[in-house]
């Protein structure tokens, strides 16, 4: 484990084998020097902050510089992580839990859905501008395609709509699914949309003339979809307890899925694309 994956990948092997031993004083020894050798290896947090509800959302600012979190109290806080303190008071709303608070690519405004409405705020200025209040479906993702300058919303009855920052800005249906759109991403290097539904249906859609370029299938609903770091892959993940990996350009699937013992919750690619790491409710990763 060592060699291959690293100190941190030994700890189930350490856990185990004190589980195992626990009988032997010596051998228990052994094992808990090496497990505090491992954790002093591990990164620790650097900052911490607290909000008086439950986080419902939450982002790191693309320069690092800032944090922000939503509370299904309706509440904002958002903190310089650079100097441990509030980058502005809390943002309050009455329109209940903020489904969706995501910084813009120069770090400079958030993107805040909240119900119907879809908001702007310069963090710099402390102004907020409102994009939409009516939207026809409480939104649940929101997606930013930083080189046409677009937000791209997921909303609760599965529709996908993109607003246009500049010229008419106006909103734009590109496609609709049967249920809520659980995750929204654009591909790193190329104008490709990847929406997840609860549906069982993903969609990979080109953003330039919303061709869908391919409709991924599983047997239940999927909660989360995203590209590999160059593009080139898609994995998505279900309540089918299974992760399916795609080739973003084709749709096509890649290789046999990755089967949990229930659904999965969440994953995530390595920097270099060449894993990916899942999280299910069957208390596996």
């Amino acid at each position: 484990a060592f060699l291959s994956d690293g100190p941190v990948a030994a700890l189930p092997l350490y856990e185990a084998a004190l589980r195992s031993e626990s009988d032997d004083p010596d051998r228990n020894a052994e094992h808990l020097t090496r497990f505090s050798w491992i954790l002093k290896t591990v990164p620790r947090p650097v900052n911490a902050w607290t909000i008086d509800s439950e986080t419902y959302s939450s982002d790191v600012s693309p320069d690092g510089q800032f944090v922000a979190a939503s509370g299904r109290n309706g509440k904002i806080h958002v903190w310089n992580r650079v100097l441990n303190e509030p980058a502005l008071p809390p943002i309050e709303t009455d329109l209940g839990t903020i489904s969706v608070v995501e910084f813009t690519p120069n770090s400079k405004k958030l993107i805040i859905g909240v119900s119907r409405t879809l908001k702007i705020i310069d963090i710099a200025a402390n102004e907020e501008t409102i994009i939409s209040d009516d939207l026809p479906s409480p939104i649940r993702q929101v997606a930013l395609f930083p080189w046409a300058k677009h937000i791209v919303v997921g909303m609760r009855d599965g529709s996908v709509m993109r607003y246009a920052t500049t010229g008419d800005k106006s909103f734009e249906l590109i496609t609709k699914h049967a249920e809520l759109i659980t995750s929204l991403e654009i591909a790193p290097k190329a104008p490709t949309l990847l929406a997840t539904s609860e549906d069982g249906t993903a969609s990979l859609i080109d953003l330039r003339d919303n061709r869908v370029i391919g409709t991924l299938e599983h047997d239940d609903g999927i909660t989360w979809g995203g590209f590999s770091p160059d593009g080139s892959l898609v994995a998505t993940v279900s309540k089918d307890g299974l992760a399916r990996i795609w080739d973003a350009t084709t749709g096509e699937q890649d290789g046999a899925p990755l089967l949990h013992g229930d659904r999965i919750r969440c994953a995530a690619f390595s920097g270099d694309g060449t894993r990916l790491a899942t999280g299910g409710w069957d208390s596996r990763a």
